[in-house]
């Protein structure tokens, strides 16, 4: 094996079956599927095959770090997961997440680009990994202990404190649909049920330790140089702040007068945001203002961040009276995570018990709060009583301490209605009978339920046709920030996000102003697709979605543009392999068609414009949301114009190349992406477009 830069150059196999340990040769794969999402990617398509369910021992979850993994690329310490998901509906097919914290990094220290687990093992296991000695081990004695625990006990037996671990909770041994795998306080694969498919092979978790580093083929100082030249442009995410009161105007984020941005080598002033504005709704830039507002402010303890992260966007909080509650009493406290619980009359008790323990018992958020409204909505309107749920609704008025402990209980131990709520909320819904009040009736503008089983919190009703092209055509909730980055976050005034839309689009059309959406433009097409391929990107390298890509700067100077090339040249400096932000792009371009082709595969049709690509029946009707949520903007009235989305679906497939038909990529575009294989098999099945 030739010597190489940025990638490590082995992938670690394990089955846990028959307990057999190997190293893959990852340059089987790169630089043609770069790293992360686009090698776990490759690997679904090439060992796992359509009929394969999600908790069968077949199918593999795999996790993939990527070039920059390990380096001090800002904020490169991140870990991609890629697996048959048991979360999605209505099909379980095959999706993504991505993790933080220090576990990727660790995972390129041992000298692996990623693991693949594959099989079952007969009993409760864990796997250990100390460089190049690999271990299968028992964990019998970590089966039923919480995420914090076991992590601690992982690394106790490893005889090192710096070891790093990510581990399930009792959901993913209980076969939560929607489980997720933690590391360390908050870190976590969320979104797919990466949890669930982790229980189902008997495995606890994997703690890694590594002592080598990552060979690259510039200098310290050439990387250095480029890191400066992002942190610049860049500012950093004010995310999960306590929403404002109910009924308020008001955004939830701080605004006050000589605001000041102090990202970049000099301080440049801003000036006073209208909190009413909610195109300029939070500025991304201030320390203070990174901090949690509200009731939580008291418990703040630092900023703190992950591997090489220039933003340090979470909150480290310590709530003493979480011992009454037998949950450990600190904990990182970030985004939905830290405000899925906190209604108007709950404590700061209440909040922080909620989000502890969805990280101790190993529980989504994103889909939790979608059971508390639809459950609220079956209280009161007598679907449900207290007794029949076992659930104390009446203690949401004096607090909620009790209710959201009882409900996470319940749902991670598979307890009672818990047990039905554990398959996840449209599953649930269906066996309840409330699935039709969810997708279009009564509940929809509660619940927000979109498309794959999973959450809506950027709502293409108020954004743009631009948001719903990416929630259709993703195999999650895309949860990419461009598009709210520009217009909700960035603190820009509108005028000035449509000159740089334009000059990164080609029409200032490409972008609207909040609850105020126009006809579709091509340019909205081209946005999407942007999004797509920056989205593999920065699952594949990979980094984080609350850095990459740049599109805007605070500085005026600049007009506000950021850097769309600085992804390519930070890879170029790290592997040697000096692609330009076009070639990188085009990569990308091959892995997002080789995602749609896993995905026509898991859905046995090449027509995914009829049976994939939708989105629910309330995002036309227009039904607006009752309950403000953390950075959720209600729906304007009136709901998408159908045929107008269709009009952009039509032209999104138009742009990509794909036929208009069916959204299916063509044989002329998967080979001119260098995927004739691909195309060959797909034809062989009868799933490729005439």
């Amino acid at each position: 094996m030739r010597e190489l830069n940025g990638w490590a150059g082995k992938i670690l196999r394990i089955n846990l079956t028959n307990n057999k340990i190997e190293k893959v040769d990852t340059e089987r794969y790169i630089p043609k599927y770069i790293g992360g999402l686009g090698i776990g990617l490759k690997i679904m398509w090439d060992e796992v095959s359509g009929d394969v369910k999600p908790l069968d021992p077949e199918n593999k979850l795999i996790l993939m770090a990527g070039p920059l993994t390990g380096t001090l690329s800002p904020s490169s310490g991140r870990l991609t997961a890629v697996t048959k998901s048991p979360h999605t509906w209505p099909v379980e097919h095959t999706t993504r997440g991505n993790m933080g914290g220090h576990i990727g990094a660790e995972i390129r220290f041992a000298g692996y680009d990623g693991i693949i687990v594959e099989g079952k093992a007969p009993k409760p296991v864990y796997v250990a990994i100390h460089d190049d000695k690999v271990a299968i081990r028992d964990a019998i004695h970590l089966w039923g202990l919480d995420t914090y625990d076991a992590q601690r006990q992982m690394i106790k037996e490893m005889r090192d404190s710096r070891a790093k671990a990510m581990v399930i909770g009792v959901a993913g041994e209980k076969l939560v649909r929607t489980a997720v795998i933690i590391h360390d306080l908050k870190s976590a694969l969320g979104q797919g049920g990466f949890g669930a498919v982790m229980g189902s092979k008997n495995l606890k978790g994997i703690v890694v330790r590594g002592t080598g580093r990552v060979k690259m083929a510039c200098s310290p100082k050439e990387l250095l140089d480029l890191v400066e030249y992002t942190k610049s442009l860049i500012a950093a995410p004010l995310h999960g702040i306590i929403p404002p009161p109910v009924g308020s105007a008001a955004s939830g984020y701080r605004a006050r007068d000589n605001l000041q941005w102090v990202g970049g080598p000099k301080k440049i002033s801003i000036g006073r945001v209208d909190p009413k504005d909610m195109n300029r709704m939070s500025l991304r830039p201030h320390e203070a203002d990174r901090r949690f507002a509200g009731k939580m402010a008291a418990y703040h303890v630092k900023n703190i961040g992950c591997f090489s992260c220039p933003v340090a966007c979470k909150s480290y909080m310590t709530v003493p009276a979480m011992n009454r509650f037998g949950i450990p009493q600190s904990g990182e406290f970030v985004c939905l995570s830290a405000t899925w619980y906190s209604p108007p009359a709950s404590t700061h008790e209440a909040t922080f018990a909620a989000k502890q323990l969805i990280d101790t018992l190993g529980l989504n958020p994103w889909d939790l709060v979608m059971w508390v409204f639809l459950l609220r909505w079956m209280h009161e309107t007598g679907r449900i009583t207290e007794k029949e749920a076992g659930i104390p609704f009446s203690d949401e008025k004096k607090g909620g301490e009790r209710f959201i402990t009882t409900l996470c209980n319940k749902i991670a131990r598979r307890e009672g209605l818990g047990d039905i709520m554990a398959e996840g909320l449209p599953r649930g819904a269906m066996k309840m009978g409330v699935l039709d009040d969810v997708l279009r009736g009564e509940a929809a503008g509660r619940v927000m339920l979109c498309s794959h089983g999973m959450w809506d919190h950027y709502d293409p009703r108020s954004y743009s046709q631009v948001l719903g092209l990416t929630w259709v055509m993703d195999n999650r909730d895309p949860n990419r920030h461009e598009y709210p980055g520009m217009v909700l976050f960035s603190g820009a005034k509108i005028e000035d996000i449509k000159q740089v839309a334009k000059a990164l689009y080609g029409s200032e059309n490409a972008i609207d102003p909040i609850g105020k959406i126009t006809p579709y433009h091509p340019s909205k097409g081209r946005f999407a697709i942007s999004i797509d391929h920056h989205g593999v990107i920065k699952d594949s390298l990979p980094t984080c979605d609350w850095v990459f890509p740049v599109v805007l700067s605070p500085n005026p100077e600049r007009k506000y543009m950021g850097d769309m090339s600085i992804e390519s040249k930070l890879f170029s400096a790290v592997t040697g392999v000096k692609w330009s932000e076009q070639e990188l792009d085009k990569a990308a371009e091959r892995c997002w068609n080789l995602h749609r082709a896993v995905t026509i595969r898991d859905w046995k049709t090449a027509n995914l414009r009829e049976s994939h690509d939708w989105l629910p029946e309330v995002y036309y009707t227009g039904l607006t949301p009752t309950t403000p949520v953390s950075t959720v903007v209600s729906a304007t009235e009136g709901g998408l114009d159908r045929k107008d989305f269709e009009t952009a679906k039509t032209d999104y497939y138009k742009q990509r190349g794909w036929d208009e038909k069916t959204g299916a990529p063509t044989r002329k575009k998967l080979e001119e992406l260098d995927l004739k294989d691909v195309a060959d098999k797909l034809a062989a099945m009868k799933l490729l477009p005439a």
